[in-house]
């Protein structure tokens, strides 16, 4: 199992942003999540059976991450850490002035937007519950 380690603006484990997917897919038996397609944007989503992550594509390149229970920074996995812990571990960084709420299975998660390093943390009570590069 691939480790997710988060390199800011660089990518996540084994997916480079702006590198071609095409030779994951067999190299890491990527499944496409045809019903995550975006079709406003033309992004074609995969998953990579044994990681609850989405790997999100525009034209055959490697444009997002969705980490939803791993994603690895300096030793400390991003998920389960409350917001300030991370804001600690990330250093100097700017919050979206106005996170948006999201309201999702009936319960509230806050989007926050870091653009310096172009990642957005979903947290639900408190908690980090998904990490989006």
């Amino acid at each position: 199992m691939a480790e997710m380690i988060f390199e800011p603006l660089q990518g996540v484990g084994p997916f480079p942003f702006g590198e071609a997917i095409e030779p994951l897919i067999n190299k890491l038996g990527l499944i496409e999540v045809p019903e995550e397609n975006v079709d406003a944007t033309g992004w074609i989503t995969y998953r990579m059976p044994g990681q609850d992550i989405r790997i999100h594509s525009e034209d055959g390149k490697i444009i997002s991450i969705a980490c939803y229970e791993d994603c690895w920074y300096k030793g400390k996995n991003l998920i389960g850490l409350t917001l300030q812990d991370i804001v600690r571990l990330l250093g100097p960084t700017t919050l979206s002035d106005e996170p948006n709420v999201i309201e999702i299975d009936d319960d509230e998660e806050v989007v926050y937007e870091i653009e310096s390093i172009d990642v957005q943390l979903w947290v639900r009570n408190g908690i980090v519950v998904t990490v989006i590069c």
